[in-house]
This record gives C-alpha cells, sequence and structure tokens, in this order.
C-alpha cells in the first residue's frame, strides 16, 4: 500500500507537470462518458425502468386496446392470470385550494389497487367497495402531488377537493415510490373508476404462477372471440358488433406501464442518439490511448534510465497504469456531472412541449452499472494497455537508439489517428444528413398557413360540461370571439393541428362492405379553412346548423376525393366513415386542398373533415383556432377572458401555430442539436489527436529536419514534409470514413425525411470538413517546424 501511495503521488505530479495534456484526457473521457450516460439513461427511462411501488411489475400483462369494463370479470376468471382490472388516465379538471386546473387522474377499478400490490403512506389506499355505485367519492393523492399542491401537509386527510365538478374527500396519500402507470406523466390523484362512468379501459392482468406470456396469449387466442361478446356493449350492432368481436386480443407486458406516444416518438432518435454517443466514446477512448502513448514515447529516455539501474519493469507499468486510471476516474467523474445536467436540460425541452409531462431519467442502479462498465473498458483498453506498451521498452536497442538521436516512429499513434479521423467523417456526414432533413421538414408546405395563428386549448370549468347545449353555445362563443378587436377569422376543431389525429376506413356508400382507405377525421366548424388557409377547391364550406340537421355533411381533402372518384366530381356523393351507425352516411359537400394537419413528414394525406355543429358533443375538450391581424399577449389575454366568461370553459394554454409546429419537431431538433454537437466534438478530439502527433514527431525530427535545411531544403519543403504527412493520415482517415458513412446512412434513412441516405453533398461537405480541420490542426507543427535553425538543431542533437 504503501507502494501504491507512492506512486499515485508520483503520478499526480507527472499530471500536473503536463496539465494540458491531462487535460485534454480528462476532457476526452469525460465527454464520451457523460454522453452516453446521458443517453442511456433517457433509453433507460424510455424503454427499460419498470413501473415503481408496483409489486412484482414483471408479472403483470396488458392489452392496450381500448376495452369496455364488462370485459374484466369474465377475464379474470381465464386459468392464466390470477386477476384483471381496468385503468383509464383522464386529464381532468380539478379545484382546490381556490385553483383550478387540468390535472392526470389514475382511475382504477376495484380491483386494482390490490392486483397491482399499491400501498398508502398514511391514510388508506382505494378498496373495491370505493368502486361500487353510490359509494362516497374518495381520493387517494399522489406524494408528488400532495407536497407539489398542498405543501406536504399531514392534515390533508379528510379536504375536498372538486374533481369535475364533483367533491372528492381525500382518504389518504400513496406511497412516495408510486408515480402512476402511464409513462412521462405522473397523476395527481387515485380516483375510482366508476366515477366517471368509463367505457372503454387499458386492461391490466396478473400472470398466473408458472404461467408465460406466450403461454397466456395461447389462451387467449382460443377464448377471446367468446370474451368479446360477454363485453360487446348493447348498442354495438351490424358491422360495428363484427368489427368489435373480430378485433385481437394481444398481450405485451406491463412491466414498463402504459404509453400513449413518449416511446414510438423518441426511442428512433435516442436510439440513433445513443450509437453516435458510443462513436464518440469511441473516438474520446482512441484520443485518450494517443495521448497516452505520446507521453509514453516523451517519457521514454526517464523509463530507459529507470530500467537501467534496476526497477522491476511491472513497477514502471504500474506506475504508467496508475497515472492512466487516474485520468479516466477523473474524466469519468466529470462525465457524469455531465450526464445529469444533459439530462436536465433535454427533459426541460420536452417539458415545455407536453402538458403535465413528468419523465424523470435519474442515475439509478442500471445507469450507474452502464456508466461502470464504460468506465472499467476505457480504463483497462484505452489505459492501462497503452501504459503497459509504453513500459514494454528494450534496454539495449533503447541506449542504441538514444546515442545515434534517432527517434522511433509511433505506428500504432498513426493508426489511432487515422480511426478518430475516420470515425469523425461518419459523425460529420451523419449530422449533415440531420440537419439537411430537420431544415426540409421545417421549410415543408404544409398545405396551410401558420402565421398570426392562436391556438387555444380548452379545458371545462367544474361542472362546465354538466346539462352543456354544445351546439347553441359554442356558436355563441365562436360569434364572441370573431368580434374581438383584430380577429380576422376562426374556426373550431377537436383536434389540434400538428397532433394526433383520428383515422378510419373511408368508402363510398356504394362500394361493397369491407372495403375503405384508411383516412384521418377531423371535427371542424364552419371557418376552420379560411383560418387555416387551406382552399376550398370544390362545393363550399359548412353553415351553422343544429345538431339535428339532415343531412350530415363532410368535407374530404383532394387526395382523398381522387381515390375515391378519380374520373368524376365526388361532391353530392356519399361516404361512410368507420363503422359507428351516426358515420354510414356522410354527404360530400366540399373539396379541400391537401394539408397535412398530423405532421409534416406525410405528403397529401387523405383527410375527411366533418361538420362539428352536426355533431356538437365532439366540442367538448376542443381547439380555438383564431387568425388575428397583430398578434400579441394583449390578444391571448382577451381571448382567454371571453372564453371564460361563456361560463363553461377556459383556455388551458394558448401559443401560436409557429410554436406548435416547432413543438412537433422536438425529436428531430433534438437529434440536429445532438448530432451537431458531438460531430463538432468529433473534429475537435480528431484534430486534437493529429495535433499531438505531429508535435511530437516535429520534436522528435529535429535534428532530421536541422540536416535537411543544412543541406538546402526550402522552407516551404519543410512545411509539405509535416502538411503531405498530416493530408495522408487525412485521406486514409477520409477513405475508411466513406464507407462507415455508407453504412451508417443506411441505419438512419428511417429517420430523415426528402434526404437520401447515400447523397454525395453531405459527404464530400464532411470530408471537406474535415481535411481543413486536418490542415489547420497541422499548422502549428508546421510553422514550428519552419522556424527550425540548423545550427540550434546540431547543437540540440
Amino acid at each position: 500500500m504503501d507502494g501504491l501511495r507512492q506512486d499515485f503521488r508520483l503520478g499526480l505530479r507527472a499530471l500536473r507537470r503536463e496539465w494540458l495534456a491531462s487535460l485534454l484526457a480528462i476532457l476526452s473521457v469525460a465527454l464520451g462518458i457523460g454522453a452516453n450516460t446521458a443517453i442511456f439513461s433517457l433509453l433507460n427511462a424510455l424503454l427499460l425502468r419498470p413501473i415503481s411501488g408496483v409489486q412484482a411489475p414483471d408479472r403483470l400483462v396488458r392489452i392496450d386496446a381500448g376495452l369496455p369494463a364488462a370485459i374484466l370479470e369474465p377475464l379474470s376468471r381465464e386459468p392464466v392470470f390470477t386477476g384483471a382490472c381496468g385503468v383509464s388516465t383522464p386529464l381532468l379538471t380539478t379545484e382546490f385550494q381556490g385553483a383550478i386546473q387540468p390535472v392526470g387522474m389514475l382511475a382504477l377499478s376495484g380491483e386494482c389497487p390490490q392486483l397491482l400490490g399499491l400501498g398508502a403512506q398514511f391514510g388508506r389506499m382505494l378498496t373495491r367497495e370505493d368502486d361500487r355505485s353510490g359509494s362516497p367519492r374518495v381520493a387517494v393523492l399522489t406524494d408528488a402531488f400532495w407536497r407539489g399542491s398542498f405543501g406536504g401537509r399531514a392534515d390533508v386527510l379528510g379536504s375536498v377537493i372538486r374533481i369535475d365538478g364533483s367533491p372528492y374527500t381525500v382518504a389518504g396519500v400513496a406511497k412516495p415510490d408510486f408515480h402512476g402507470l402511464l409513462l412521462g406523466f405522473w397523476p395527481g390523484a387515485i380516483v375510482p373508476g366508476s366515477a366517471f362512468h368509463y367505457s372503454l379501459v387499458h386492461v391490466f392482468a396478473r400472470l398466473a404462477p408458472g404461467t408465460s406470456i406466450l403461454q397466456a396469449q395461447a389462451r387467449l387466442n382460443v377464448s377471446e372471440k367468446h370474451l368479446l361478446e360477454q363485453a360487446a356493449p348493447p348498442r354495438h350492432s351490424g358491422a360495428r358488433l363484427d368489427e368489435f368481436v373480430s378485433q385481437k386480443l394481444t398481450l405485451a407486458s406491463a412491466a414498463n406501464g402504459l404509453d400513449y406516444m413518449l416511446r414510438d416518438r423518441y426511442s428512433g432518435p435516442l436510439a440513433v442518439a445513443m450509437g453516435i454517443c458510443l462513436l464518440v466514446l469511441l473516438i474520446s477512448c482512441v484520443n485518450l490511448a494517443n495521448l497516452l502513448l505520446a507521453r509514453g514515447l516523451r517519457r521514454r529516455g526517464d523509463m530507459v534510465v529507470k530500467l537501467a539501474i534496476g526497477a522491476p519493469r511491472g513497477l514502471v507499468a504500474r506506475q504508467l497504469a496508475l497515472e492512466s486510471l487516474t485520468l479516466v476516474f477523473l474524466g469519468a467523474l466529470a462525465g457524469l456531472a455531465l450526464a445529469y445536467a444533459a439530462d436536465r436540460m433535454l427533459l426541460s425541452q420536452m417539458d415545455a412541449v407536453l402538458i403535465n409531462f413528468s419523465l424523470r431519467a435519474p442515475l439509478d442502479g442500471r445507469v450507474l452499472a452502464f456508466a461502470a462498465a464504460a468506465i472499467l473498458l476505457t480504463g483497462i483498453g484505452f489505459g492501462v494497455l497503452p501504459a503497459w506498451r509504453g513500459s514494454n521498452v528494450n534496454l539495449l536497442d533503447a541506449l542504441q537508439s538514444a546515442s545515434r538521436g534517432v527517434r522511433v516512429r509511433s505506428a500504432s499513434g498513426r493508426v489511432l489517428v487515422a480511426t478518430q479521423i475516420a470515425l469523425a467523417l461518419a459523425l460529420v456526414a451523419a449530422t449533415g444528413l440531420f440537419v439537411s432533413s430537420l431544415q426540409r421538414l421545417q421549410s415543408a408546405d404544409l398545405g396551410f398557413r401558420v402565421g398570426g395563428i392562436v391556438e387555444a386549448q380548452l379545458f371545462p370549468l367544474p361542472n362546465g360540461y354538466q346539462d352543456l347545449l354544445s351546439a347553441p353555445y359554442y356558436q355563441r362563443l365562436m360569434q364572441d370571439v370573431e368580434s374581438l378587436p383584430g380577429v380576422e377569422s376562426a374556426g373550431y376543431s377537436n383536434f389540434a393541428p400538428l397532433g394526433t389525429g383520428y383515422s378510419r376506413p373511408v368508402a363510398l356508400t356504394t362500394s361493397r362492405p369491407g372495403q375503405g382507405i384508411v383516412s384521418d377525421a377531423y371535427w371542424v366548424s364552419d371557418g376552420f379553412f379560411r383560418t387555416m388557409g387551406i382552399p376550398l377547391l370544390a362545393g363550399h364550406d359548412f353553415e351553422r346548423t343544429g345538431a339535428g340537421a339532415l343531412p350530415t355533411t363532410a368535407i374530404v381533402s383532394q387526395s382523398l376525393a381522387n381515390r375515391l372518384a378519380p374520373a368524376a366530381d365526388v361532391v353530392g356523393r356519399h361516404i361512410r366513415f368507420g363503422t359507428d351507425p351516426e358515420d354510414q352516411d356522410l354527404e360530400i359537400i366540399g373539396v379541400a386542398a391537401d394539408a397535412r394537419l398530423t405532421g409534416s413528414r406525410v405528403a397529401n394525406p387523405p383527410m375527411v373533415y366533418i361538420n362539428l355543429w352536426q355533431y356538437s358533443h365532439s366540442a367538448q375538450y376542443g381547439v380555438l383556432m383564431v387568425r388575428v391581424r397583430d398578434l400579441n399577449p394583449r390578444f391571448v389575454e382577451s381571448l382567454k377572458r371571453t372564453v371564460r366568461g361563456a361560463g363553461h370553459e377556459y383556455v388551458e394554454y394558448a401559443r401560436t401555430l409557429k410554436q406548435q409546429r416547432e413543438n412537433s419537431l422536438l425529436a428531430e431538433r433534438l437529434l440536429a442539436w445532438l448530432s451537431s454537437a458531438f460531430g463538432l466534438l468529433a473534429l475537435v478530439l480528431a484534430a486534437t489527436g493529429l495535433f499531438g502527433l505531429l508535435a511530437y514527431e516535429v520534436a522528435g525530427r529535429t535534428g532530421e529536419i536541422g540536416i535537411r535545411i543544412a543541406l538546402g531544403a526550402t522552407r516551404a519543403n519543410i512545411a509539405w514534409l509535416i502538411l503531405g504527412d498530416a493530408l495522408r493520415l487525412a485521406t486514409l482517415g477520409a477513405i475508411a470514413g466513406a464507407a462507415l458513412s455508407l453504412a451508417a446512412g443506411r441505419s438512419i434513412s428511417t429517420l430523415l425525411y426528402g434526404v437520401q441516405p447515400y447523397a454525395p453533398a453531405p459527404l464530400l461537405l464532411a470530408a471537406a470538413t474535415l481535411l481543413a480541420t486536418a490542415a489547420l490542426a497541422a499548422w502549428i507543427p508546421v510553422r514550428r517546424a519552419c522556424r527550425i535553425e540548423p545550427l540550434e538543431a546540431l547543437r540540440h542533437e
């Protein structure tokens, strides 16, 4: 131990003497470890981490398709399950302590608390009796909501909060480790599901002992039709009943909880970012190994002396290894701090876009194990091994070469630098693809105007939807909004543009049953097309008719019209949408130009717009679209006052359509930003490695350069001698990097828009950037070589 302490002190002294090289090595490790840990912690939160606060989550399975609650009882009797329960996650207006805001709820059927193993830290958890009709309405607060909204007061039990206008008595506070079942959105309270008269639920079930998910699925394949027949709603008949009974009940592991969009939207970009980070880590490790090899060669004379006077080779290797491991350890500590800061920054970007978003990515045991493995591989593979190689000196050859002043060239260092350049080229090329894809998405023609439009999401006031006559109320609200100063036009929709839609098959009523074109649908009011700037190519807009007016009308997009009747006018013809009875006879009264309301990626999507005034119940929780001449904060405040003054709803958030467009491209912006940052980092690391190698070689070739100058070589000859060496290394690395770039482009092609993965422009630009970086890195060594004076060089020898 005394020897190790002494070696450690000597290592620290050596690191202080070469502080610049040591700092570069620490930064290389910190950036590599930090980037990988940050992205892995996000992937862990999205894909790997089981739901917390639930008993044995690995034995839970789910059926994500919305099913009637009536299926729970027959499903729980299946021998492959020990029980089943229903879950829904409504966002409901909640009133407490004078504040009104939408709060995410976790509505559970009576069997859920016991099935999931939920408990309360004080008070009590929900019971089966709480879910029975006529029982007193109670709620259990989650720990985060209790602490954030009630200050963690112990006297919260017995307090009353109003949810959707109804009073609920607080019966308990859930355990701190339970954060709900929906990924990324923590609920404020746990409530009985029957209180909301839910019709569709997510089904959770617990596998029986000794039963696998495959065995349970096999059993379900046999009994699913019988289960669905027992659970079919009475109102279903005909084609609607056939569609319901014919659906497949597919089991999936519920260990990671529910997810509506986060995994589908972000797991792909994060997986690509993880691959980029692994390349960054590899470049960082190569840079570390190159710095350590160069330092070992610089200290070759010192090691020769130590070995010549009898120092064991193992002692010399141990000293070098301790220095390397110290660098890796310090870099790892800085990397973990960097990972924590990076995760907070990335999650804050998502938090600014998503309502009630609360995903956390802590450095838990799985993340720390990943970081430890990365640190171990970095320390052994790129720290200890170079140290051992540096100590492997042939004493006789070293003394002879030292006496002749001949430098042994570092072939390993040159290979490492070429590898860095190849990896950097691949990263820079990928950056070009991602940035080009983002620019094309941002400039894509959406088919509607985004400037000057405010999008306002409406939520009900307490009891706001109780006994509401929807059609007269929304028609009067539209008139009030249109009369505000500066308003050019206004429209209403049940979905926000550039968000999720509702897809079902659309077909002419004259076509055979079972035929149809899968199309998105929006329920919109009159004025929607004028406000959004979507031209009507044929027919006319909707009229403000009552809910019972006939015929039920619809407007279709141009692409859908062309597919329904390629050679005929569709105005006046009738279509059916999905299988709901009320949507089986819709008259087409107009054709609108194609618009990408559900996202920028799909060109000319088929779309059907249904008259909202004839489906006024679909207007609740809708979105106001208002075009104004002068968009300013005062208008937004007047819009909020107008909506609240109508007495039924309030504006939860209001943002411009430009902001919504940027929000819809969050994953693409993050990927472009990360790839740009890491691409720049890769260039810096590659330039650092090349600079270190050339600087060392210039110092080692001082005598040779002096002799060349003495024999008549010009400064230009010396400059090209060093620069040519750098460009040869860069060219070899670029050739290898081009092949790697083509392979990488193929793997990321699904994330690109409007850019071919094999496009030559990004690759040529990346190669040119890399060669320019190599020339810049070689500039200082070239300048140093050109300033060598022959007499001083020979005197040095």
